[in-house]
């Protein structure tokens, strides 16, 4: 169960803190050029939000062009935001430390088994992973208006992420075509590395298996 939450948790910090994945994004979907401003500009405003998600400092100070991107609202759900990634680390901190003192109890007290009980878990937590990784992409694909919705009804408790493109910067840099892209790349991040550990684990086992 440690297994799908961390390899849900790496993909989120992989890909909420990658500035080439950001500014592919911004490019497929016109994003400099709906802001009035250059690919350098937003380039340099995505690096101070990546800046603002990765440090404790309060508030978000994006410059562009001598002024601030966002208002007093935007600025609010970015605090909510950012407190989401702060949860998503503790959780991958809190299941790689889980995955470890799995495998060091196994070495403490099932020293005899340790490579099989710890390829097995291996195994099932990468299957489970893909399986829900498989029905999240569905979902996502048939309806992800609805997706989105119930994400963010449960993810914040205020009205603040409900923002105008006309007004809001924030929702013009994040669409929901940029918002889509990142969530199936962050579903197909995390099934590779699903994939990269179970399919090895299968391998090995079904090895020793032919060889006992």
């Amino acid at each position: 169960m440690a297994l799908p939450l961390f390899f849900f948790s790496t993909a989120v910090r992989g890909v909420s803190e990658n500035l080439p994945l950001y500014m592919w994004g911004f490019n497929r979907h016109g994003v400099a050029r709906d802001l009035g401003i250059t690919p350098l500009e937003l380039e340099e405003a995505t690096q101070g939000l990546i800046a603002y998600f990765r440090s404790p400092l309060e508030p978000v100070r994006v410059i562009v062009r001598g002024e601030e991107l966002f208002n007093e609202r935007e600025r609010v759900h970015l605090r909510d935001v950012k407190g989401l990634f702060v949860l998503n680390r503790r959780v991958q901190a809190g299941a790689l430390a889980y995955i470890l003192a799995f495998i060091a109890g196994n070495w403490v007290w099932r020293r005899k088994t340790l490579w099989p009980s710890t390829l097995k878990a291996l195994r099932w937590g990468s299957g489970l992973t893909v399986f829900l990784i498989l029905l999240l992409g569905v979902a996502a694909v048939v309806g992800f208006d609805r997706l989105s919705l119930a994400f963010h009804m449960v993810s914040f408790s205020n009205p603040f992420w409900q923002l105008d493109p006309a007004t809001d910067k924030l929702i013009v840099m994040v669409s929901e075509g940029f918002f889509r892209d990142m969530v199936l790349v962050t579903f197909g991040a995390t099934a590779l590395m699903a994939l990269a550990v179970g399919i090895p684990s299968h391998l090995m086992l079904r090895l020793k298996f032919r060889r006992s």
